[in-house]
């Protein structure tokens, strides 16, 4: 073997000894985690038939039959287990990079959009609402965190691990399988495509062949569809179990059958501290004392049945009758006949007097009712309750509606908590495979709006940045950034952005924002506002904000306008001015000259010439 396999496991029991895998101590591994685990997975498998609206058994359906009853069932498992599912889809996260220290801080937000483009591009969120479904109705729930070579590099891939293909260490007792010394799962292929897969496995042939001899037990891992199961020796086809196991410490992984091991090393993932890791990331809902999973459906089960042959039990009262005759009186020649037409609903009894009586039912009746209304009462406060739900009476407004479904979430945290930390552990898982496969150049697309493309640009040739920035003026084009350090140089923690239960709490800031303003305009920015509208993507909040700010700058030509219309203004109003303090100073010159003739006659007025003498002519 390659990588070195340690020496140290040299005891039997050990799953590696001196430089190769030992096949048998896996296959006791995995025939211990089947046997273990057989009740329990039965109970899945009924589960799984109780959604799927299959709740009754072949003797209660004849039973049924037999006295001419329809099959009713009322599924209120699925109706919850779905209503699960909406709550999932509304939580959805998103990775985030945090920086640990300062030297990563500007390159935080370029690992946090390859995160973002690895989840986008494998469609996390649809695996992620498979795996919760497997959770939440099974009980467990897995997805493989891998690479796979293509032609433009190395491509990361998140492939969704059905729960029953999964296989897992018995004494594991935690809900997320951190204490499992190892992790499987089943993979059915056909003998051909065994041999080309593993052409390079030295007796290939041979290893098949002894594969033939065991079977599973029960029928949960058996090949489906489970209508006519594909048998090994009929279609030639094995089972593959490809597990992570841990021995000194180390994880490896290994692909074998009951005939041999096919492939074995150390595990070629690295974690955050450069170890080998364990690719799988496991799930369940519960555990119980005997470290069985199960999951919410599992509560539900008993009142359901409880439910449906309530309903069955008072139908079949009420379209029948019982009676009690006196055979020594007699009329009541064919008690048969007396049966069939007690069973009609126009039926006709001939019987002599006191001879007949009808036994009255209304009693037995009125407590099977009572019995259904509280069986039903019992399924609605379980799990996804009636006030999480929004069905709760007498709410007297769309608030109330909310604060009792808040309330009814209080019941599913601890459910909803496993969920966020298998993200959480699944963002990490990618980012070591980033650090790890993107060692060359490599571009990805963060936004799929055409009128907002960014791209990011790992491990880019430092000319070529050069290059880059000499085509666009000097400087990196606004859409295109790149990382300055290398992936694998960096050191980030990856969280997840917190998401709310919904819409409604933003919309409800944002309304009491938006009535804030209104009071008084001046106390919140419009921009602020525009930022914090909910349900808009970013893109179109920046054309917003852009296109508001457009609308303040005033037009060009509009401002040479209104510059010479304010200057032909002015020139009016000093002509105006002019004018008026031209006419004012006439009026004052007016005035003055008025007033100085009044005074030149006052004083003429005291002060009168004298009478001027005659003049005497001379002779």
């Amino acid at each position: 073997m390659e990588n070195g396999l340690n020496d140290k496991e040299s005891d039997e029991n050990a799953p590696v000894k001196g430089q190769a895998v030992d096949v048998s101590v896996l296959v006791q591994w995995r025939d211990a985690a089947e046997e273990s685990s057989y009740e329990a997975r039965q109970l899945s498998e009924r589960d799984r038939d109780y959604y799927d609206n299959k709740q009754l058994t072949a003797a209660e359906e004849k039973s049924l039959k037999k006295r001419g009853q329809p099959p009713t069932i009322f599924n209120r498992i699925k109706r919850k287990i779905n209503y699960l599912g909406g709550l999932e889809k509304r939580q959805r996260a998103m990775p985030k990079a945090m920086p640990r220290n300062p030297v990563d801080e500007d390159d935080a937000s370029a690992v946090t959009d390859g995160l973002r483009y690895v989840v986008d591009d494998q469609n996390y969120a649809a695996i992620r609402s498979m795996i919760w479904k497997n959770i939440c109705i099974e009980g467990a729930g897995g997805i493989e965190i891998a690479v796979e070579m293509k032609q433009y590099g190395p491509c990361i891939t998140l492939k969704r691990i059905n729960w029953d293909r999964m296989f897992w260490d018995p004494h594991s007792s935690e809900a997320d399988f951190s204490d499992a010394m190892y992790k499987g799962i089943d993979v059915w292929m056909d003998e051909d495509d065994a041999l080309h897969q593993y052409k390079n496995t030295p007796g290939i042939k041979e290893i098949l062949q002894a594969a033939y001899k065991s079977a599973p037990k029960g029928d949960t891992y058996e090949d489906k569809p489970k209508n006519g199961v594909w048998a090994d020796r009929k279609r030639r086809r094995i089972r593959v179990s490809q597990m992570y196991f841990k021995a000194s410490g180390v994880w490896y992984y290994a692909e074998f059958t009951h005939g041999g091991l096919l492939k074995g090393d150390v595990s070629p993932y690295l974690d955050e501290d450069g170890e080998p890791s364990c690719a799988f990331e496991f799930q369940s809902a519960y555990v119980d004392r005997d470290n069985n999973r199960y999951g919410e459906a599992r509560e539900l089960i008993s009142p359901q049945d409880a439910f449906n042959k309530r309903h069955s039990k008072l139908l079949h009262r009420t379209s029948s009758r019982q009676i009690r005759y006196d055979p020594s009186l007699g009329g009541v020649d064919d008690i048969e006949k007396v049966r069939k037409e007690l069973s009609k609903p126009d039926g006709v009894v001939e019987a002599a007097k006191d001879g007949l009586e009808i036994i009255p039912q209304s009693d037995q009746s009125a407590a099977e009712f009572q019995l259904l209304s509280f069986t039903g009462q019992e399924l609605d406060a379980i799990g996804a309750n009636s006030a999480l739900l929004g069905e709760q009476g007498g709410a007297p407004s769309g608030k109330a509606i909310q604060l009792n479904q808040t309330g009814g979430m209080v019941e599913l945290g601890d459910l909803f908590d496993g969920l966020r930390h298998l993200d959480v552990r699944v963002f990490r898982q990618i980012w070591n495979r980033i650090r790890q496969f993107w060692t060359e150049e490599k571009w990805v697309r963060v936004t799929d709006d055409e009128r907002t493309i960014r791209f990011v640009g790992y491990n880019v040739d430092p000319m070529k940045q050069m290059m880059m920035q000499a085509q666009s003026g000097g400087q990196m084009p606004e859409n295109i950034s790149v990382m300055d350090r290398n992936p694998g140089e960096m050191d980030v923690d990856i969280i997840i952005e917190d998401a709310p239960d919904g819409i409604t709490p933003q919309v409800e800031q944002f309304n009491a924002l938006v009535q804030f303003k209104q009071a008084d305009p001046d106390s919140i920015p419009s921009d602020v506002l525009i930022e914090l509208m909910p349900g808009v993507k970013t893109s179109v909040k920046k054309r917003i904000i852009e296109h508001n700010e457009k609308r303040m700058q005033p037009d060009p030509m509009q401002q040479q306008l209104q510059m010479a219309g304010a200057e032909e203004e002015i020139k009016k109003l000093a002509s105006e001015s002019f004018k008026n303090q031209t006419q004012g100073q006439l009026n004052l010159a007016k005035a003055q000259q008025s007033e100085a003739d009044a005074f030149a006659n006052l004083l003429v007025a005291m002060n009168p010439p004298e009478p001027a003498r005659e003049q005497i002519p001379q002779y």
